[in-house]
């Protein structure tokens, strides 16, 4: 109990990155951080999120409710990132 993760209440986003799991005598959780719906629809998977349900999905199984016009949005702001990241 020694994470800033672990409290006696839920944290605030259940999506969590990390470098390392380790399962010695206990788990160990080296360089974890919690990351937001907005993050993965921004910057994760390979494919690029699509709109199913008034959800825009990921990866073909990561669920985030959003508007149809954020996800869009969010969308092209990823192409364009992608694009400048390649360029430079």
């Amino acid at each position: 109990r020694t994470s800033v993760l672990v409290d006696d209440e839920p944290p605030p986003c259940a999506l969590l990155s990390y470098v390392e799991l380790t399962n010695s005598g206990g788990r160990i959780l080296r360089g974890g951080t919690m990351v937001t719906p907005q993050q993965l629809l921004f910057c994760g998977g390979r494919g690029g999120a699509f709109w199913q349900n008034d959800t825009a999905v990921l990866e073909k199984w990561l669920e985030i409710e959003a508007d149809f016009e954020s996800a869009a949005l969010l969308a092209a702001l990823r192409t364009c990132n992608s694009l400048v990241l390649h360029k430079a």
